[in-house]
This record gives structure tokens, sequence and C-alpha cells, in this order.
């Protein structure tokens, strides 16, 4: 990572602010950085921006995510509408978000932890688990897709035959 020395002096401001106000185990800390940085230790600066990711998401790929969490919370609202006999053949766990895959869609699995973090879509996700352990983006799109065919006026009142339809698409 390359910083100006204008990006140096702007972050080693930073730190030394840190040192002052920040919590008392990571002061040290601070202080290193803000070394690191005046000083131009190159080598450091990976360490210092260990918890910012290289690449982020895109606007698509964030709408992705709430998409997916959409399909799941339209199941889930109009799963609890539907007679205990329409409920029949609807499992519990195919209308429960199981997340995305933490080692091949990392981002997405953040992403949605983030955005359910404000209290947003929580009846959707499963005890907060956001690891699917496979990767489930396609399935995902598959599912909104299937949505989309259901007027969007409708999408909180699916029919047992919407339903299963979406769910088989995934």
């Amino acid at each position: 990572m390359n910083l100006s020395r204008t990006e140096r002096l702007i972050l080693a401001n930073q730190y030394q602010i840190l040192e002052q106000i920040g919590p008392e185990g990571e002061r040290e800390a601070f202080a290193r950085f803000r070394e690191a940085l005046e000083h131009g230790y190159e080598m450091e600066y990976d360490t210092i921006a260990q918890n910012v990711y290289e690449k982020g998401l895109t606007t698509d790929e964030c709408r992705e995510v709430v998409d997916a969490l959409q399909v799941y919370d339209m199941l889930q609202i109009s799963h609890a509408a539907l007679s205990a006999a329409d409920k029949a053949g609807i499992n519990d766990h195919d209308i429960r978000f199981h997340g995305f895959d933490g080692n091949n869609e990392t981002l997405f699995m953040a992403y949605a932890e983030y955005f359910c973090a404000d209290d947003r879509f929580t009846d959707v996700v499963e005890s907060g688990e956001m690891n699917s352990h496979y990767p489930a983006r396609g399935r995902y799109r598959a599912m909104y897709a299937e949505l989309q065919e259901v007027p969007s006026e409708r999408w909180a009142k699916l029919t047992k035959v919407e339903m299963l339809r979406i769910i088989a698409a995934g």
C-alpha cells in the first residue's frame, strides 16, 4: 500500500488523537501506528489497515444481498398468512435465510451482517447466523427472479404454489 505524505499526515494526526482519547488498552498500538505513519514505514501500512477490506461491494452487489433477504421476508410473511392446510409441504427450514458462504462469499456475508445489525430483516435471519457454509448467491438470484414473476403488490401475499415455485428455484 502506498500513501502520500499528506495521507500519512492526516492518518498520523488521527492516531495522535486516538492515543489521547482511545480505549486504554489500545493507546500504545495507536502510538506505534502514528510513529510508523510519521516515519513512512511502508511495510507497516498493511498492519495498520488490516481491518479495511481491499475490495468492497458495488451498489449492485449490496442490492443482491438485500434482494435475497427480501425473498425470505416475503416467504415468511406469506407463510404466516397461509391456512394450516396450505402450510403443509412448506418446510420452515426452506423459508429461513441461511446467509452466504463465509469462504467464497465473504463480502456478501459481511454486508448481510452489517445490514441486519441495524434491526432490518431480523425475523428473516435464523439465530443471527450468516454463514451458509455453501455458495448461495446463484440460489438467491434464481429465487429473486422467480419472485419477480409475481406482481410486486402481491409479494406479501404469495400463494402456496408461488411459494413452492420460489423455493424450488433455489
